[in-house]
């Protein structure tokens, strides 16, 4: 009978434990729940907040590109209707030039932010994915504890 005392004693202290252990589990459940939710609310503001920026630059660049073609455009009618004076079309023919070497400038500005912005965009997607895999091992080995917790009650 002592024996069974001991034995039910010790089956009292590893049910105590068994759910102390399941009560933990789920607290780690619910708290990686939480963080996967605001993990990814984090990274979606993050990439919605790049791709705001991202259009805005965008957006001024082309008008400010818009703008100097219609001055180039403009330059271009002067320059025709000007005589044949060498010094008049001299100075206009180096607007033209200073002119597109700054379109030029912007084109390769525009080139390099959208290059940028598309790189920090999939960075900011390559890290959600991380988190994401990070989240599903966690729930994978969450899964696998709550299955042997569950063979340690049978």
């Amino acid at each position: 009978e002592k024996e069974h005392d001991v034995s039910s004693l010790e089956i009292s202290k590893l049910k105590i434990s068994l759910d102390a252990r399941n009560d933990e589990k789920r607290q780690f459940k619910e708290r990686l729940e939480s963080i996967k939710l605001k993990t990814a609310e984090v990274m979606k503001q993050s990439i919605e907040s790049l791709k705001k920026e991202y259009t805005a630059r965008l957006e001024e660049y082309k008008t400010a590109m818009v703008r100097q073609e219609a001055q180039i455009d403009e330059l271009k009618m002067k320059e025709a209707a000007v005589s044949d004076s060498g010094e008049q079309v001299s100075q206009l023919k180096s607007r033209v030039h200073d002119r597109d070497t700054e379109i030029s400038s912007l084109r390769r500005r525009l080139d390099e932010l959208n290059a940028t912005s598309s790189s920090k965009i999939c960075s900011a997607e390559s890290r959600v994915s991380q988190l994401l895999s990070q989240l599903e091992l966690a729930r994978n080995d969450a899964t696998t504890q709550r299955e042997k917790n569950e063979a340690l009650k049978r």
